[in-house]
């Protein structure tokens, strides 16, 4: 899929995890324009998150400390926990470590030889990873 700019690629990939999220059972808000410390409003219960979604072609990269701290705070004015969905290309797919497998309800997440969450397979070379900002971690949907 081809893209005339940076914006239109970026915007495409905000509304694949809003997708994402809601196969999960999410109810998911697109920020107009992608403006604001939060690209997604997600609610799920009695959860609730923030989200920024950062898209990298070569490598998860981290959140800039700046938009960090700013998503930090708005989630904690929110009462909603800050998550960095973090889109890249996975040469070769998520399953090219041999000891990573499907799951056997959602195909579309790959799990660890340990079966913790891996990451979400968007498909055959990209993949999602959501990190929770509080604690590190990655979170499963």
């Amino acid at each position: 899929m081809q893209f005339d700019n940076f914006y239109d690629l970026g915007r495409h990939v905000e509304i694949q995890v809003c997708e994402i999220l809601q196969s999960f059972g999410w109810s998911t808000y697109l920020s107009p324009g992608s403006r604001g410390p939060a690209d997604i409003h997600a609610n799920k219960k009695d959860q609730k998150w923030c989200v920024q979604v950062k898209y990298r072609s070569d490598s998860v990269v981290p959140l800039p400390k700046f938009e960090e701290s700013k998503l930090l705070e708005h989630s904690k004015n929110c009462n909603a926990i800050p998550i960095l969905a973090a889109v890249c290309r996975y040469p070769g797919g998520l399953l090219l470590n041999a000891s990573n497998f499907r799951d056997k309800i959602n195909p579309n997440v790959i799990r660890d030889k340990q079966g913790n969450f891996f990451g979400i397979e968007i498909d055959k070379f990209t993949a999602l990873f959501l990190f929770n900002l509080i604690n590190c971690k990655k979170i499963h949907p």
